[in-house]
């Protein structure tokens, strides 16, 4: 994120893709970055139709993209930098498309709203999944109603190379927005851990110095990261959960955060790899925007 050149908004024109919009033009603008706008016609709508109408096939994919065109031009028609973002219709399953659009104009960010038209506003869809496991960029995932600048943001870290770089586009963002910038690190106590339970018990003060070690290395971890993270100040949060998600979202939910940024391989273990990774369980469950970094 600290050199965006080019964004893809996926626009379906439902509210949430207003906020993905608003986003993608607002961080477009203060990195001066291309904005593209995407719509997808979906095949399978088009086959559907197609399959009574086999000789207008043409015709029926001209008159699908005059409309998405149409539709472009009546949203959202005031929102600043909108006359420079350039619109695209793409014919396609809407996976393969927006990640054939993101791939073909070199996208260093793709940014999606967390609801979609298809989800019934329980979260994030299959699209937003599937785009946020296999973008070659970041993926953003705009909250419905979130257009405006992230006042609070959590990045959160495991000391993975894919959390430094997640802190990275977090301090971009928190620098530009003048956010409070939280750096959080989640973990599970091992005096916690059944199988330890033959040691002999860790001591409040024990307990406090491994919290007190923890701290120390979140603030280390960003010591090395730019001049900004000494301007921006940030708190160093350490939280103790039994799960890693879930830890996350109560944590950003406790300081009513507007944007979580995270890595989407961190380290993790073979429970986590069975059950979900930690990134798509704060997606499915965080109820605010995310920024998901590879």
């Amino acid at each position: 994120m600290n050199s965006l050149r080019t964004i893809v908004a996926a626009v379906d024109f439902g509210r949430a893709s207003e906020a993905a919009l608003a986003q993608a033009l607002r961080i477009g603008a203060w990195s001066r970055a291309a904005v593209h706008a995407a719509h997808v016609v979906d095949t399978g709508v088009l086959l559907e139709t197609q399959e009574a109408m086999s000789m207008l096939q043409a015709d029926i994919q001209k008159a699908l993209e005059a409309e998405a065109a149409q539709r472009w031009a009546a949203f959202m028609p005031d929102l600043p930098g909108r006359a420079d973002c350039r619109f695209h219709v793409v014919v396609n399953d809407a996976r393969h498309a927006l990640l054939g659009l993101t791939e073909q104009l070199h996208a260093d960010l793709l940014v999606l709203g967390v609801r979609g038209d298809d989800t019934g506003g329980k979260g994030p869809g299959p699209l937003a999944t599937a785009c946020m496991h296999r973008a070659g960029c970041p993926v953003m995932l705009a909250q419905e109603g979130q257009r405006g600048p992230f006042r609070t943001i959590v990045a959160c870290v495991d000391f993975s190379d894919a959390s430094r770089r997640a802190l990275e586009a977090a301090g971009r963002v928190a620098l530009q927005d003048s956010s409070t910038l939280h750096v959080l690190h989640v973990f599970r106590a091992p005096w916690r851990d059944n199988r330890l339970l033959m040691l002999p018990p860790v001591s409040a003060e024990g307990q406090a110095r491994f919290r007190d070690a923890l701290r120390q290395k979140v603030e280390s971890f960003w010591a090395d990261l730019g001049e900004e993270f000494k301007y921006l100040k940030p708190h160093a949060q350490i939280v103790e959960h039994a799960s890693h998600g879930r830890g996350i979202v109560e944590f950003a939910k406790s300081e009513n955060a507007d944007l979580i940024v995270l890595g989407t391989r961190g380290r993790t273990n073979l429970k986590d790899l069975l059950l979900g990774s930690t990134a798509e369980r704060v997606i499915r469950s965080a109820g605010r925007s995310v920024l998901a970094v590879r």
